[in-house]
């Protein structure tokens, strides 16, 4: 990415709660009197809707910072900084792409659960987080 160029912020889909597969999902949860599992899908869906967001607010903040640097003397500590921040944007997309593919893994394995779950009830053994997502998600207290 040259000098001055600035990172375009993809509009992100509408947040995950609100997908057809998920609210699907939680709705069956419901039915099957599955609160807590319901209450893990939706602490789920907002954390990664969450990332994406906070990722893209980096972007657009580390853009913003390279057009002020834009109208800065031309100096190492100049280059020095605005190499550091094209490495950072780059990380940092990256990770949003990385968020992208668990978004879509959590919204496939959604609707997979709901197959399950129409087909085998509350015995049905249920698991929608991507893989290589290693979280915790802690319940309100």
């Amino acid at each position: 990415m040259e000098e001055g160029q600035t990172v375009e912020i993809q509009e992100t889909r509408e947040p995950l709660r609100e997908q057809g597969s998920i609210r699907a999902l939680l709705e069956l949860l419901e039915q099957q009197g599955m609160e807590q599992e319901k209450g893990d899908v939706l602490r789920m869906a907002d954390y990664i809707d969450s990332m994406e967001t906070q990722l893209g607010t980096v972007l657009k903040e580390l853009g913003e910072v390279k057009n002020q640097l834009s109208v800065m003397q031309e100096s190492k500590t100049k280059r020095f900084a605005v190499n550091t921040i094209q490495k950072v944007e780059h990380q940092v997309e990256t990770l949003r792409s990385q968020v992208g593919e668990w978004k879509r893994k959590f919204v496939e394995r959604a609707e997979q659960a709901v197959f399950d779950l129409k087909e085998k009830g509350k015995d049905a053994h249920i698991s929608i987080i991507p893989d290589g997502v290693s979280v915790m998600v802690k319940k309100p207290e």
